[in-house]
């Protein structure tokens, strides 16, 4: 809105009261003169336009005056936005995590379980509706069953509402909440909330996801009504180990700017969202979770869509490490892609889909799942578990490749790739393992005093 104050108006009223009075009073010197003071009629013609044209001049700059007054306001206000929410990161205090005692369901140590993009939802609606919410987890519900518990990214809130994020956004994704049971019952203990779609029914979905999840059974970590909460993380107390689990979004502008995805606390308020990956923040969440876990996996969301590996990601992930995780897990490219050791600890930079109900690029094939072994309280290994995501195919109902051919087309670009980053996958049967060593031994502990 546009308010014109006396000072934006003054200069044209000014114009119009000299050209009118110049006409009233003869002043217009050019003007000729006939016999008994009368001007001529041509010369009365002349000195109008003149007159109509001074006036529409300064009536011209007084509006523009307006406009670039109301144009700098507005810079002036955007600016300030965007520098609000780039730059603003007040000290924040976070509460203790989340902690959780997992019966131990897998013998000696503990595995647990991290699958990636999981939204039973969009066009998978039609065979859900027909076989019920379990369907899409039905092929691979013995799997999760077989580890002490399961951590997956859900990709979607989980909401009735109907008003979605009112800027343009090309996908946007909801979960029925009567979704949740099945997903629980599929042996879902947790899920990761911080990623771009948290945000796709504004902050009432994240709201809405929150109580459903809780009234379900299911812990979750990412997100929160406060950026205190989303940086809250989780503790699963385990026959191997106490794992400490943290995650975060990628930084991108977009997601800061446009959709508005992450949370804030300010003094005067807080802003519902997920949590936003920044060093200052990964060392004080590390430093703080450390106290009550013995190792801890960062989860982030990041890269780019059906795209390999970016160098933001490689900066990002061996960041984490340096700072004190004992593994990061990545998702978001709905593609699997390689593993890298970096100073002796694991950075799985995508587990790609699980079960997501999107019909997905055509190239895609396959997701996986990463288990990580805790002994001792220390990552020994992680296994590999090869999943076929690919919905023209599988239907929307994930499921283990069946076969060589399609086992070789799943290990043979992951475990070459994975080799250039340091990280050896040995194949057994339909699963790969990464031993992991004793390397950097004080790497996290000294990270996190």
């Amino acid at each position: 809105m546009v308010i014109l104050t006396y000072n934006d108006i003054l200069p044209s009223l000014s114009t119009y009261r000299r050209t009118s009075n110049c006409s009233a009073a003869g002043w217009n010197r050019s003007a000729s003169v006939v016999p008994g003071g009368a001007m001529s009629g041509e010369t009365h013609e002349a000195a109008g336009r003149v007159d109509r044209g001074a006036t529409e001049r300064g009536s011209l700059r007084a509006l523009a005056r307006v406009a670039g007054g109301a144009l700098a306001g507005v810079s002036i206000l955007l600016l300030g936005w965007i520098a609000f929410w780039t730059y603003l990161d007040p000290d924040v205090s976070v509460p203790d995590p989340t902690v959780a005692e997992i019966p131990p369901r897998s013998g000696d140590g503990a595995s647990i379980l991290f699958l990636g993009d999981t939204a039973p939802t969009d066009h998978a609606m039609p065979r859900i509706e027909e076989r019920g919410w379990g369907y899409p987890f039905s092929a691979t519900r013995r799997l999760l069953g077989a580890h002490d518990a399961v951590v997956a990214n859900l990709e979607a809130p989980v909401t009735e509402s109907g008003e979605p994020w009112p800027l343009p956004k090309k996908w946007v994704y909801k979960i029925h909440p009567d979704a949740v049971p099945e997903i629980r019952r599929a042996g879902i203990d947790a899920v990761v909330l911080a990623n771009n779609h948290m945000n796709d029914y504004r902050s009432r979905g994240l709201r809405d996801t929150l109580g459903h999840l809780e009234e379900g059974g299911i812990l979750h970590v990412g997100a929160g009504v406060s950026e205190a909460e989303a940086r809250r993380g989780l503790v699963l107390e385990t026959s191997g180990g106490r794992l400490g689990i943290l995650a975060y979004m990628e930084n991108k502008i977009h997601w800061r700017l446009y959709t508005m995805a992450f949370a804030l606390d300010t003094p005067f308020r807080s802003w519902p969202g997920v949590a936003r990956l920044g060093y200052s923040d990964l060392a004080d969440d590390l430093r703080r979770l450390r106290r009550r876990a013995d190792a801890v996996v960062v989860a982030v969301h990041w890269g780019s869509n059906y795209r390999p590996v970016t160098a933001r990601q490689e900066i990002l992930g061996r960041a984490c490490v340096d700072l004190g995780a004992d593994a990061v897990i990545g998702h978001h490219s709905h593609e699997y892609q390689p593993v890298e050791l970096y100073r002796g600890r694991p950075i799985v930079y995508s587990l790609g889909n699980y079960a997501f109900g999107t019909r997905g690029n055509s190239r895609m094939r396959f997701g996986m799942g990463a288990a990580m072994h805790l002994e001792r309280g220390r990552v020994a290994r992680v296994e590999i578990i090869p999943l076929l995501t690919q919905n023209r195919i599988v239907d929307y109902r994930p499921r283990i490749p069946r076969g060589e051919e399609r086992l070789d087309e799943f290990f043979g670009p992951l475990v070459t790739a994975s080799a250039e980053r340091g990280a050896r996958i040995e194949r057994r049967g339909d699963r790969g393992w990464i031993e992991i060593g004793g390397g950097d031994a004080g790497l996290a502990s000294g990270a996190a005093e």
